[in-house]
């Protein structure tokens, strides 16, 4: 699939139309953006079916060029979506060549936010929206749907007014379950809630930390693997501590948030600026689906299945394997296979449902079918969803993991336990990263029947007993040696719900002793573990000193292999390129050379987690 985007030069569009789609270049940046730039571009432009076209409309007094024309014949015969784009309001109508397409009305959407007319910026992220969402439908929504997380008391007012200008600009999903308890059935409501969510926004007003509620859905939404924008609001201190983390750093700060109520456009510009930081996140997932897809494809021609594209728009495909050693002729098993990374919704199902009818793959009569089952790839970890009598909705990674050989280990170097150490870098670029290793390892890791201990990461804690959750397993998967100078009691005796909770008593006043003493405790509570650093604050020009060094000092000490993921960068990275210096053998792992590499540099984290499985 590749989007396409005519120069405004080319298409007889104003200057101002080039800013726009430079905007909207560098926006649809995960996706594969061809410029045609020039007139040799636009007639050698090879459209296929499942290709994006976009043009800004010619203004007063501009035509669009016969190579333009070229481009635009050439795409709607091939199939491929036409977007044009009005930028005024005398360039509301599409050239000829592309006059069923309907203009995305730039004037319109300017008045919408309440900006000024000629103020592109913010309406060509929306643009960029909608032609992803056009173009792969099950990769992109043109509207995320936003779950706002808040504690009332000090949060109502603040929350009800970005509420309604984000109701304005973007959409009217948002899901308050304030009228629900807090208890055991309060974890379904927010699974459901969040099931049809594809970002939760926190506003961390001071007393946020003390609502169990807010606790519960940000540990709902790390665990499912949701986005989280964190909008701190207030200052930092007199706040009550918070027991769960999105991220290391908050991505948004209101100091004063009477200040911004009062002032004049603050809420809007906030609203746009967590859109933003919504779309930023939500990319990832397109990313990650098209990566887990590829390895699903390759895995399975290594298995002798014939893939085939049936949609290349829709992202639907099948696979193909013909029956071996039967003495009788048998029909081939047939998977059809549909892509999201998005939350494949209702809707999504009866649609998929419908193009197989359409397209002839059943049901037939007496309830044939022209294939076995039909499974709709979700990004998101959780269950498995079964719809109509042959479909279910499914973990990328679950189906992937089902076309694998069984992972066996090599010697026994290790008991099943994964020793998880690391921590957030200062880089906020890094934390999603950070997150995204630490939720795909620690998931297949579990899936293959291991074990995880670590210490009491507010971020890192409550992934994994969500991860635990979805996964049906008993609390005894998790281990968690827990400062006292850090834990109270009652937040010890939460978490012994959901977890083995070792806890390690602090020494008063003196921080640094009481994180060597929790260190030494997780090296011995580990048993035979394998040991994996991610992440992790570096010395930051000798202002600080990394604690991943102590945590992964001692496993060598105690003779733990260590293995050091370096792809979502910090410290853990560092210690992978000193390894490297080394020739690995500092790490005392028995795997490569080349196996070490991978696991400092690839994001392909599942894969990591087989072969640390397996060392």
């Amino acid at each position: 699939m590749t989007i396409f985007i005519l120069s405004a030069g080319l298409s007889g569009a104003p200057q101002a139309a080039q800013r726009f789609l430079d905007v909207v270049a560098a926006d649809l940046g995960l996706a594969n953006v061809s410029w045609l730039n020039d007139e040799s571009a636009a007639y050698g432009a090879a459209f296929v079916y499942g290709d994006g076209l976009i043009l800004a409309n010619p203004g007063p007094g501009g035509s669009l060029s016969e190579a333009g024309i070229s481009a635009v014949e050439e795409a709607v015969r091939a199939g491929a979506v036409v977007l044009p784009v009005a930028m005024t309001v005398d360039a509301r109508r599409p050239p000829d060549a592309a006059a069923e397409a309907q203009s995305f009305d730039c004037v319109d959407a300017a008045r919408q936010r309440g900006i000024p007319d000629g103020d592109h910026i913010n309406v060509a992220h929306a643009f960029s929206r909608q032609a992803l969402a056009r173009v792969v439908p099950t990769m992109a929504t043109s509207r995320l749907r936003l779950f706002l997380c808040h504690r009332r008391s000090d949060g109502e007012d603040f929350v009800a007014a970005v509420d309604k200008e984000l109701a304005t600009i973007h959409q009217p999903f948002f899901r308050d379950l304030v009228n629900i308890q807090v208890g055991d059935a309060a974890q379904d409501a927010i699974d459901e809630a969040l099931s049809t969510a594809d970002v939760l926004v926190f506003f961390d007003t001071p007393d946020a930390g003390e609502s169990a509620w807010v606790a519960r859905e940000l540990s709902a939404a790390l665990g499912r693997g949701i986005p989280v924008v964190w909008v701190r609001i207030g200052e930092v201190s007199g706040r009550a501590p918070l027991p769960v983390w999105p991220s290391g750093t908050p991505h948004i700060v209101i100091e004063n948030h009477a200040a911004a109520l009062a002032g004049d456009g603050v809420i809007r510009a906030l609203a746009e600026q967590i859109l933003t930081e919504a779309d930023a996140l939500n990319y990832a997932h397109f990313r990650r689906a098209r990566e887990t897809f590829a390895r699903i494809r390759r895995q399975a021609r290594e298995l002798g299945r014939d893939v085939q594209t049936l949609d290349a728009r829709l992202q639907i495909f099948s696979t193909r394997q013909d029956s071996e050693d039967q003495p009788y002729p048998t029909r081939p098993t047939v998977h059809i296979l549909q892509v999201f990374a998005r939350n494949p919704t209702a809707e999504d199902q009866d649609d998929l449902i419908r193009w197989l009818s359409e397209n002839g793959y059943g049901p037939h009569e007496a309830e044939c079918r022209a294939f076995d089952a039909a499974v709709m790839l979700s990004p998101f970890p959780g269950g498995t969803v079964v719809f109509g009598d042959f479909g279910v909705v499914q973990p990328a990674q679950v189906y992937l993991t089902s076309l694998a050989e069984p992972t066996a280990v090599r010697g026994s170097t290790h008991d099943g336990t994964l020793l998880l150490v690391g921590a957030f870098p200062s880089a906020v670029s890094t934390h999603a990263a950070v997150i995204e290793a630490v939720q795909a390892t620690a998931g297949t890791w579990l899936d293959l029947g291991g074990r995880i201990v670590c210490g009491g990461h507010p971020t890192f804690v409550p992934l994994l007993t969500q991860a635990i959750r979805l996964r049906g397993l008993p609390p005894d998967h998790l281990t968690v040696v827990w400062s006292r100078f850090y834990a109270s009691d009652d937040s010890i005796d939460a978490l012994r719900t959901q977890a083995v909770v070792v806890p390690v008593e602090g020494v008063a006043g003196d921080k640094a002793a009481s994180l060597t003493l929790m260190r030494n405790e997780l090296i011995s509570a580990s048993g035979r573990a394998v040991v994996l650093a991610v992440g992790g604050r570096t010395s930051e020009m000798g202002q600080h000193s990394p604690g991943l060094n102590e945590e992964t000092s001692l496993a060598r000490a105690a003779g733990l292999p260590l293995f050091a993921l370096g792809a979502p960068g910090g410290q853990a990275s560092l210690l992978a390129g000193d390894a490297r210096a080394s020739g690995w053998a500092t790490l005392g792992n028995r795997l490569s050379d080349a196996e070490n590499e991978e696991i400092a540099t690839s994001e392909d984290y599942e894969e990591i987690a087989r072969k640390i499985w397996s060392h």
